[in-house]
């Protein structure tokens, strides 16, 4: 069976990253979507696997 891996869909902060925290700390399998690539330095440094995009495109295309 092969593991699952999480994606973590974040904006940036304290929340983010006690739940990156989390999760690597329990050696969960996870990838973060980010918006802006600005914010990916602390996370990047825990080892994270960073995905840029933006969600609110594909399924709310009038919200900018």
């Amino acid at each position: 069976m092969t593991a699952m891996k999480v994606l973590l869909i974040v904006a940036h902060g304290r929340t983010v990253r006690l739940i990156a925290q989390r999760l690597h700390e329990e050696v969960v399998p996870f990838r973060a979507l980010l918006r802006k690539s600005a914010h990916k330095s602390e996370l990047a440094a825990m080892g994270v696997e960073i995905a840029l995009g933006e969600l609110a495109h594909e399924f709310f295309p009038h919200v900018r």
